[in-house]
């Protein structure tokens, strides 16, 4: 599977990473770093609600990671992407913003595999006054997901094996993207 680290930079965020998973191969390193970026920039609104002097920048690779173990397995070096610049002036916390929850059709343990991506933080823009998101950030978040969605190559969930030793890695692709009408807080970046 192909790895693509977005890197979170600037104001008073600190530095944080995401990273978003694809389903490998040699010919789709490019095309992964690429939906990512898509995802950012549209989320975004080509960075008009992310906060001034925040900006989003991409790896100049892309990591091979096996499924099963979670190893590296080399890098790809790619075009680097466009950084996605934050230029909204208005006030924002720094905690707060979005949060996607990534809906597969995968089972490990009896409980649905889902993952998580924070867009933390967006400016007084993608805000309503009453501090939920709004309606144009709403409307951007959706078609970048669904974009995100429908991308090649498939854009997926990993769950992590248990042990490098004990292996049992798995991906699924993602199917569906919900986003609650609220403000979500990020307590660290990791």
């Amino acid at each position: 599977m192909w790895r693509v680290r977005a890197t979170w930079q600037g104001g008073n965020i600190g530095t944080g990473f995401t990273n978003l998973f694809f389903e490998g191969g040699v010919s789709t390193a490019q095309a992964a770093a690429d939906a990512a970026r898509a995802f950012f920039n549209t989320a975004y609104g080509s960075g008009g609600m992310l906060p001034s002097g925040i900006s989003i920048t991409f790896d100049p690779t892309v990591t091979d990671i096996n499924v099963e173990t979670g190893l590296m397995g080399g890098e790809e070096s790619v075009t680097t992407p466009l950084a996605v610049t934050g230029g909204d002036s208005t006030v924002y916390a720094a905690v707060a913003g979005a949060c996607v929850t990534w809906v597969t059709n995968g089972f490990v343990g009896g409980k649905r595999v889902r993952g998580r991506t924070f867009l933390v933080p967006v400016g007084g823009q993608g805000l309503q006054a009453n501090g939920t998101l709004g309606t144009t950030f709403l409307t951007g978040l959706a078609t970048a997901c669904n974009n995100l969605i429908a991308a090649a190559p498939s854009f997926s969930v990993w769950h992590r094996p248990a042990s490098v030793a004990a292996g049992g890695g798995q991906l699924f692709q993602v199917l569906q993207a919900k986003v609650a009408d609220k403000t979500a807080y990020l307590t660290s970046r990791r």
